[in-house]
């Protein structure tokens, strides 16, 4: 597990429903951003899940079974958790919960609980979400300090329509997010940056381009962290696989799509007080010429001419000689060694480095691993969540401000 100043005791406390199927995949991706997680099931999760699984996981897993013979065992976990999550919050613990009943574990640990951060996620057949008495039930935690995440709604096991689906892993691990960066520090209040982020398309015609594999999820990560932090920050985003209609408010969101607009879109934002990320993969050649009709096929081979593309680094340290530059290189061999030249070429202040294997693929992925350089030291991180990886990013540029 990785250690991170943002990482959270989190108890799950499981109940017995099929939606218990997509658990082990949000258990990993919690491992995976650092948190320490402790596991209580009820009695009838086994009859979905074999229980067992999670202790492969380095994972501690607590049930009646072994709930008598622990003593107080539900008051050592109640004092463990920062945070709480029931899922998936059948109506039958929903009830029980609410009226106070604890006849196992799970419930007496819930009730027994003064977790600041206590989260219900429910997933039910749609008809008994809408029961007014579980409705009633769910609104009394809510008056208690319970948060409600869900349920969601679409086809369900039974073949009916309606809401009592679990929200998705993404939507649930978002959700932390935000509300784990909304406890964070205001270290970077008076600063300003403008990140870049995704790729770049270098059109040959109207319907067909030059590009890569970048989705955007890496500056996402380091964005939605300096939010976190209290900067102001202004995204310019190029082709990406996000989901838009989360993004935080507070971000400023540009979106571009050539390496020109994107290099016009960060001039346009930035001033000599902000401090520039560049992240973007952006084409290293676009097309010397571009048609303005279709391409037809014919019998030839094409012969396609490519010419260098502007160089974002370059014209930004041109026209702002002192400003503080962040940049990022992906490649597929001597990592160390290109990095270093790079910092050097583009008068960095920090560089990131990736390098593209088999086992990091890196695009398109949740996770990465890194080498840092600023000029001394190459500092390495291993394969982590790229929420993790921005945290260590964004530590290291602290550093070198002396924030």
């Amino acid at each position: 597990m990785t250690n991170n100043r943002s990482s959270k005791k989190i108890l799950l406390a499981l109940c017995g429903g099929v939606a218990l199927i997509n658990l082990p995949s949000l258990v990993r991706k919690l491992q995976q951003q650092g948190h320490q997680l402790k596991i209580i099931v009820s009695p009838r999760v086994k009859e979905f899940i074999n229980p067992q699984l999670f202790t492969y996981m380095d994972i501690e897993v607590i049930s009646d079974e072994n709930y008598y013979t622990s003593g107080i065992k539900h008051i050592e976990l109640a004092r463990f958790a920062d945070l709480i999550m029931l899922i998936p919050a059948t109506a039958n613990t929903i009830a029980k919960l609410a009226t106070g009943i604890a006849d196992n574990l799970l419930l007496s640990t819930l009730l027994a609980s003064n977790c600041p951060t206590k989260i219900i996620i429910p997933a039910m057949n749609s008809v008994m979400w809408s029961n007014p008495i579980i409705q009633e039930k769910v609104n009394r935690l809510c008056q208690l300090g319970y948060e409600c995440w869900g349920p969601d709604y679409g086809v369900q096991l039974c073949g009916e329509i309606g809401y009592g689906n679990l929200i998705t892993n993404e939507q649930i691990l978002a959700n932390l997010t935000a509300k784990f960066m909304s406890s964070q520090s205001d270290k970077l209040a008076n600063y300003h940056f403008v990140v870049s982020g995704g790729g770049t398309r270098e059109y040959l015609d109207p319907v067909r381009y030059l590009s890569n594999h970048s989705s955007g999820k890496m500056a996402l990560a380091v964005v939605n962290n300096l939010i976190a932090h209290g900067a102001k920050v202004t995204f310019i985003l190029g082709s990406n696989a996000l989901n838009l209609q989360q993004l935080n408010p507070k971000i400023k969101l540009v979106l571009v799509d050539t390496a020109e607009t994107m290099l016009n879109a960060v001039l346009n934002n930035l001033t000599p007080q902000s401090i520039f990320i560049a992240i973007a993969a952006v084409c290293d050649y676009k097309p010397k010429n571009y048609s303005t009709h279709k391409l037809k096929k014919n019998a030839s081979e094409p012969i396609l001419e490519l010419i260098k593309n502007v160089d974002i680094l370059a014209k930004v340290r041109q026209t702002y000689p002192q400003l503080c530059m962040v940049g990022f290189a992906c490649e597929t061999e001597n990592l160390t060694q290109y990095l270093e030249q790079k910092f050097y070429a583009k008068q960095l202040n920090l560089i990131v480095g990736n390098q593209v294997t088999n086992d990091n693929p890196i695009f398109n992925h949740d996770d990465n691993q890194v080498v840092l350089f600023d000029g001394k030291n190459f500092e390495e991180h291993q394969l982590a969540n790229k929420d993790v990886i921005a945290q260590a990013i964004i530590t290291k540029l602290e550093q070198i401000l002396c924030i």
